[in-house]
């Protein structure tokens, strides 16, 4: 694995620092028994947490763009992929986190309603603290089932969210598919180009050796002709000279 830049492992301590702290959350949510408002307390805490952790995952997206080298940013996404896929379980975690606390209130309401029919003395009382109780317990309910559908909402909504990555992915996997093909079929265009270019250079030579060879053949024959034609005039004369001296001597 490539060693990451100063920037980029510092968000990445970032992260984890983060995810340590839902993880601690999450713990304390499940071994806590109310009341009702430590645990609103308690699952606002991680809301607020998994709001700051998927803006940080989403900056180191952007961040892994603006690398220069292709491998860190590679693992890069590599290592975000997995930081995603571990607050989807933490999302799911908090919805059992809550579902036990639940499951702890119901309990309790029936240890209350035990306890409020085995003591018979102070019935009105009682049964006045019983509405009371059971109207606090009730707001409880609701307010539980509404934390648990909101869990369950940011859930859908990062699986929405992880859909339309995956789609990106594949599409941008594809059009990365589609370049790569273009530049295999320019290359093999250009290796093309630079063997015409080659066989006409070694063509373009062959022809100014055969035209130099003409040339230095044609000009051998002109030179050669008029050699011929000034040599014969110069031998008749010559000729005709020795005759005259041949006739004066006799």
């Amino acid at each position: 694995m490539n060693v990451f830049p100063t920037e980029v492992r510092k968000h990445f301590e970032n992260l984890s620092r983060l995810e340590m702290q839902i993880e601690n959350k999450i713990t304390e949510l499940n071994i806590s028994s109310g009341p009702l408002t430590e645990i609103t307390r308690i699952n606002n805490s991680i809301n607020y947490l998994f709001n700051q952790y998927e803006s940080l995952i989403a900056e180191g997206y952007e961040l892994s763009t603006e690398q220069d080298d292709g491998n860190v940013e590679k693992q890069m996404i590599k290592k975000l992929e997995k930081l995603k896929n571990n607050l989807k379980q933490h999302k799911l975690s908090l919805i059992k986190a809550n579902q036990k606390a639940k499951q702890q209130m119901n309990m309790e309401i029936l240890k209350e309603r035990e306890e409020l029919f085995k003591d018979s003395k102070g019935q009105n009382i009682k049964q006045r603290k019983r509405g009371g109780n059971n109207k606090a317990l009730l707001k409880g309910h609701e307010e539980l089932t509404d934390t648990l559908r909101q869990a369950v909402q940011m859930l859908t909504e990062e699986v929405q969210k992880s859909s339309q990555t995956s789609k990106l992915l594949d599409d941008s996997t594809s059009t990365l598919s589609k370049t790569t093909e273009e530049y295999k079929k320019y290359g093999n265009t250009l290796n093309s180009s630079k063997k015409i270019v080659r066989s006409l250079k070694r063509r373009d030579l062959t022809d100014k050796i055969l035209l130099t060879l003409g040339l230095l053949f044609f000009v051998s024959t002109v030179l050669y002709i008029i050699s011929k034609r000034i040599w014969i005039p110069k031998l008749v004369t010559n000729l005709l000279f020795n005759k005259k001296n041949i006739e004066n001597i006799n």
